[in-house]
């Protein structure tokens, strides 16, 4: 009988592990999201094009990485990380074009 109700017990384990696992969500590959990328055509230097520095924020949990955020004549914002640890801006930025007109 014990071994009857260990069997059973043990389906019924399976059962409800298979129904309730879902997927993990599927992140895209740096790169791959919705916001284009433009590489840094030279190491560590800002392209004059990309506008004036308008912010530099930092998440508290990744307290050497800072996001410096610049804003073109066409306003669309560019993101680069700089790495305070290594003293070096990432390879590429992000790029949030904007339309219908500049700045105000």
């Amino acid at each position: 009988m014990s071994r009857r109700v260990a069997l059973t017990t043990l389906l019924v384990l399976l059962i409800a592990a298979t129904v309730s696992c879902q997927p993990m969500p599927e992140f895209p590959e740096p790169g791959q999201g919705g916001l284009p990328a433009e590489d840094l055509a030279r190491e560590n230097e800002i392209p004059a094009a990309w506008g004036r520095l308008v912010a530099v924020t930092n998440d508290p949990n990744f307290g050497h990485l800072f996001q410096l955020w610049f804003e073109d004549t066409d306003g669309s914002v560019r993101m680069v990380t700089y790495n305070n640890r290594w003293q070096q801006l990432s390879g590429s930025a992000v790029i949030i074009r904007r339309t219908g007109g500049g700045q105000p």
